[in-house]
């Protein structure tokens, strides 16, 4: 593993997907935020973003502006009556493309209003058209011209990496023929996706600590300074060390841990409690909010969920502990969706720890800085030449 900064060389024409050979193409994201705003760019010019289909949510950045929404799928249900005061197909919380005249739903809207919604947690969906699906919906709100290309930077768990980058690849490159319905407004686009760059999950924190927007490299202390990461996710925890600017891959490892098993926790708190029993979906909305809904009261849940973080955080310091000598690392970076759970006892147990801004969003952030820098010719990892270029 070259990362950071090195990337196969070989170069792989994307496929072409038609309607016909290829039926299943998905939906902008119910989103958190909202959609980009119109991009003078021509088609032409590959636009890039950072991608991150995680197993509970999936992100995607231009550099500016994150579009998040749960890593759910579902074939649309029919929607016999909206209210007026509903919003539009493509506002708010809905998620919605037609394509070959197939609805497709996904984030909360497939959670809602969803027929046999899908969230896979198996390693190998992101051979699948689940992945696939997610991926494009996070894109289609992007695709301001009839014909878009995209040039796109994402990641995978770091035990993955190795069996997995080359899938990817193939998954997502290609063209696709999107339907976008957007605010009562319906457009048709071609969107072509160069082949993406792939690269440890945890690198995307690593890139936004260390790059600025344009891809140039402001941390040049890190050239001569060991950094960990510590990258706490939906499903899985990565541990990454990044020594003088490139991996040891001896000191990078998977935890099959992650906040999926604190939702089970939870879940069995909650059953306990209130004699309600939940799917992981609503669970998730309900951990986000900090509250439940019982017979239209709503219920704080904070101190449950309080309850299991030093059992969290002694699973992650367990294998930090195992796996590296804390002190020869400079800095340890605390980063994913699980680090607002764990930090706080991980920087009581580790001086040189610290919780990166935004750690929600930290991977694909750094995605789109490295993928500014591809865009301009830069290299990602042995082309900061000599360690001190950009």
């Amino acid at each position: 593993m070259r990362w950071p900064f090195g990337r196969s060389t070989a170069r792989r024409e994307p496929a072409t997907h038609t309607p016909s050979d290829r039926p299943e193409r998905p939906v902008p994201a119910g989103q958190r935020g909202q959609a980009p705003a119109a991009d003078p760019v021509p088609s032409s010019v590959a636009r890039t973003l950072g991608l991150d289909v995680g197993y509970g949510l999936v992100k995607v950045c231009d550099g500016g502006r994150v579009l998040s929404f749960p890593s759910v799928v579902s074939d649309a249900a029919t929607r016999r009556y909206r209210a007026e005061f509903a919003p539009a197909d493509g506002e708010g919380q809905v998620g919605q493309l037609t394509v070959n005249g197939k609805d497709i739903l996904v984030g909360e809207s497939a959670i809602r209003h969803g027929v046999l919604n899908r969230r896979s947690l198996a390693p190998d969906r992101v051979t699948g058209s689940h992945f696939r699906l997610l991926a494009l919906a996070a894109i289609a709100p992007y695709a301001q011209w009839e014909r878009q290309t995209f040039s796109v930077v994402t990641g995978l768990p770091v035990a993955m990496f190795d069996a997995y980058r080359c899938e990817v690849e193939k998954n997502l490159a290609g063209e696709y023929r999107l339907t976008v319905k957007d605010g009562g407004r319906v457009r048709d686009r071609l969107v072509s996706l160069a082949r993406p760059t792939v690269v440890p999950q945890p690198l995307g924190t690593f890139y936004h600590e260390s790059l600025n927007s344009i891809g140039n490299l402001e941390r040049r202390d890190w050239q001569e300074k060991s950094v960990g990461v510590v990258d706490v996710g939906f499903r899985t925890t990565d541990l990454v060390v990044v020594d003088r600017l490139e991996v040891v891959d001896r000191l990078s490892a998977t935890l099959a841990f992650g906040v999926h098993d604190i939702y089970r926790l939870l879940a069995g708190r909650i059953r306990q409690e209130f004699g309600l029993t939940k799917d992981d979906l609503e669970l998730q909305l309900w951990f986000d909010r900090d509250e439940v809904r019982v017979a239209g009261r709503r219920h704080d849940i904070r101190g449950f969920k309080r309850e299991f973080v030093p059992w969290a955080v002694q699973k992650v310091r367990a294998e930090v502990d195992s796996l590296w000598d804390r002190g020869d690392l400079d800095e340890i970076l605390i980063t994913g969706g699980g680090a607002s759970l764990v930090g706080d006892g991980l920087r009581a147990a580790y001086r040189n720890a610290r919780v990166v801004n935004q750690p929600v969003f930290a991977n694909v952030l750094g995605f789109a800085r490295l993928a500014a820098r591809l865009a301009r010719g830069v290299g990602a990892g042995r082309a900061w030449e000599g360690r001190t270029a950009g």
